[in-house]
């Protein structure tokens, strides 16, 4: 397994400042950890699988609405 982080900001129109890492843990699982700069702890929430894969699906279709109101606009 690679050693690596891979970290998501925010977009710079949201007004946020938040970082979100995703990674796999030593459960077997994939894990997301959600900074915010004013809160001294990160929100941490890990999935099975299955569920990463589910979620995997939602986010495809949601980024398949924005590019469908892009064509549409």
């Amino acid at each position: 397994m690679s050693n690596h982080k891979l970290i998501f900001l925010s977009t710079d129109n949201s007004g946020l400042e938040n970082e979100m890492e995703v990674f796999y843990n030593a459960l077997n699982e994939v894990s997301v950890s959600i900074k915010e700069p004013n809160e001294p702890y990160p929100l941490l929430m890990s999935f099975d699988k299955a569920t990463s894969i589910k979620l995997i699906r939602v986010l495809k279709a949601q980024v398949s609405k924005i590019e469908e109101e892009g064509s549409n606009g």
